[in-house]
């Protein structure tokens, strides 16, 4: 094991092949073994749990990054734009949270923050249409977590469409958190799709 082996977590390695293999048509296991420090070993044992996991495809000597992997690199980095600002609005939205409320966090990445805040709640209901904020709360023995139908928006992975408002309007909220293009006084909240505009 190599000294770069030791101080870095496999997880954190494998996100690092992913961000590398991203940013170039192929890879070979030399190539990432050199930047990354570790032995040709540990890199084809990171490559198959990343092609297990879906995110890159193995090629003889190397690897791909995949469709999906493609999508998660991309809304890591939405997810890391403007992050402090995001935590803190979580923050702020969290401590509006009651026990016993039914609340509804949308696919932004501000509400995803908001989710990993709220995960020691009890008897809290979620309503949703974010993949990754319903993942999120999978887990959380406290909260029942409500995902609205519609077509699936890969970008975001988001749940949208005619069938997402008209669950949505069925439902009862004590609060909901929405993130936006923008907002104004007049127009309120401004969204650039229609299809997220109708949900929000």
């Amino acid at each position: 094991m190599t000294q770069s082996e030791q101080g870095v977590s496999p997880e954190r390695r494998r996100d690092q092949i992913l961000a590398y293999v991203s940013t170039r048509d192929r890879t070979s296991v030399g190539e990432l073994s050199q930047v990354l420090g570790v032995s040709e070993v540990t890199v084809r044992k990171d490559l198959d749990v990343l092609e297990a996991q879906g995110v890159l495809t193995r090629v003889h000597g190397g690897a791909v990054v995949s469709g999906r992997g493609r999508l998660e690199l991309y809304f890591a980095a939405r997810e890391q734009e403007h992050l402090e600002a995001k935590r803190r609005i979580a923050q702020a939205a969290a401590a509006l949270i009651q026990s016993g409320q039914r609340i509804f966090l949308d696919a932004s990445t501000t509400a995803l923050q908001v989710a990993r805040l709220i995960k020691d709640r009890e008897d809290l209901i979620v309503v949703t249409n974010g993949l990754y904020t319903a993942l999120e709360l999978n887990f959380c023995a406290g909260i029942t977590t409500v995902v609205v139908g519609g077509t699936m928006r890969r970008r975001s992975s988001s749940l949208i469409g005619s069938l997402s408002p008209h669950t949505v309007q069925r439902l009862r909220v004590d609060l909901g958190f929405f993130g936006a293009r923008g907002v104004t006084a007049r127009d309120g909240m401004l969204e650039s799709d229609l299809d997220e505009a109708q949900l929000k």
